[in-house]
């Protein structure tokens, strides 16, 4: 198993490997995470070290600043700071516009003792990890891997090297995708950019398909429909927008349509 996708995916069982309650989250599907041992001071919202889960990279970016790097996955784009005067490389994976794991990870030759919400901490042996959060919900790879949940619903991971844990990640699985909409009211005809239809959907694709959806919904003239001529992407004031020249099918008459696709940007 590589180490990117250890940030988001528990190890998976080897042969002769038991897991006493947790499955491993191989699949797309979310895992059935028993009840951790309850801390003593359980977080408001899963958050560490600045990020959040389920944060925009947008907001991502506004917390913790630019990135030192980012690179593409198979689970999404991972992004990297220093962390802990530089001992710690914390990576952050961002999927579908939404931030789904936060890793504390121990850089060569480094040490740290960062701490969680839950006094889980960096440098730890596995039996002050069990003092600190109790008996783990499941136990993978011989031990080199520990999990966790969350009272929010998310998992916390932890990695051993050399009998210490070099490597703590918070996850959670993304909300289902919402209904791509088009919002349209009295302050969004999209005459303009700042009118501008407000597009709601999780990818691209779907905007775009909400976007004709919706362009085919409205009329014209008598008994006409509005037919794209062209369609551009075009930024403004700090916004990105779906541009549409279209032309009326009975009076030939000229239009455009602005669509916000704001939300849909600012990934990187």
């Amino acid at each position: 198993m590589t180490a990117i996708i250890a940030v988001v995916l528990a190890l998976a069982a080897q042969p002769g490997d038991q897991p006493s309650a947790l499955p491993s989250p191989v699949a797309t599907a979310a895992p059935a995470v028993p009840a951790a041992p309850a801390p003593s001071a359980s977080p408001a919202v899963v958050s560490w070290l600045g990020a959040q889960i389920g944060q925009s990279p947008a907001d991502l970016r506004s917390s913790l600043g630019r990135p030192k790097q980012i690179v593409p996955t198979n689970v999404g784009d991972q992004w990297s700071y220093n962390a802990d005067k530089g001992n710690v490389t914390l990576e952050i994976i961002v999927d579908q516009n939404h931030v789904v794991s936060i890793t504390a990870r121990v850089n060569p030759g480094r040490q740290s003792t960062l701490a969680d919400p839950f006094g889980g901490a960096l440098g730890m042996s596995a039996s002050a990890l069990t003092a600190a959060r109790g008996t783990p919900g499941a136990t993978y790879d011989n031990g080199a891997e520990v999990a966790y949940a969350d009272p929010s619903g998310a998992r916390w991971d932890y990695n051993f090297d050399n009998g210490a844990v070099s490597g703590i990640s918070v996850w959670a699985p993304l909300p289902p995708p919402t209904a791509p909409q088009v919002v349209s009211d009295a302050t969004h005809d999209g005459s303009t950019t700042w009118k501008a239809f407000i597009v709601k959907a999780s990818t691209q694709t779907d905007a775009a398909n909400a976007e004709l959806a919706f362009l085919q919904s409205l009329s014209c003239g008598t008994g006409g429909t509005w037919q794209i001529i062209t369609e551009e992407s075009v930024s403004a004031g700090g916004g990105f927008f779906d541009l549409y020249h279209v032309a009326c099918s009975t009076t030939k008459s000229p239009h455009d349509f602005y669509f916000d696709v704001s939300s849909l940007h600012g990934r990187q």
